[in-house]
């Protein structure tokens, strides 16, 4: 009777044990600032927090025209916070620099989170809304022709007061 009735303590135990879970959070990606704007020559920085016990890498794949001027159409981004970054800690992920050379307008990505086999494991949008920061100002030959304009138009005026 004592055997058979620690045998079922043993079970019971064991079974809330079972019961009782670790929280585990599935392979995901958050990014806090997915969709930013700005100027040309600027780097943009995205931040966010992911969670995944797989994950090796990550990889960033534009999902329209890319706003890098290198062969490599990754060849402006940098994510060197995210291989130092940890999981589940909100932090930096990568940096996109546009060029000054790139055209203005929307660029759109995916930043992966990859396995060591390269399996994608979570996917975030992200986008990139690029103006123009150059304010157009004349040269200095189109201002000395507008003010030897002016200086003529005065001495012409002058006369027909004076006449």
């Amino acid at each position: 009777m004592r055997q058979s009735r620690a045998s079922w303590i043993v079970a019971l135990g064991f079974l809330a044990l079972m019961m009782i879970s670790v929280p585990s959070y599935a392979d995901s990606i958050t990014l806090s600032n997915a969709n930013q704007s700005g100027f040309l020559g600027q780097t943009f920085t995205f931040s966010g927090t992911y969670f995944g016990q797989d994950v090796a890498g990550d990889v960033i794949h534009w999902t329209s025209a890319t706003p890098c001027l290198t062969a490599d159409p990754t060849g402006c981004v940098d994510d060197t916070a995210f291989i130092f970054g940890t999981p589940g800690i909100p932090g930096d992920l990568f940096d996109v620099l546009v060029a000054f050379g790139a055209l203005p307008g929307t660029y759109n990505g995916q930043f992966s989170l990859v396995n060591d086999a390269g399996d994608s494991l979570a996917t975030a949008d992200f986008s990139l809304t690029v103006d123009r920061s150059v304010t157009e100002t004349p040269e200095p030959g189109s201002l000395v022709l507008m003010g030897s304009g002016l200086i003529g138009a005065a001495g012409v005026l002058r006369r027909k007061l004076i006449a």
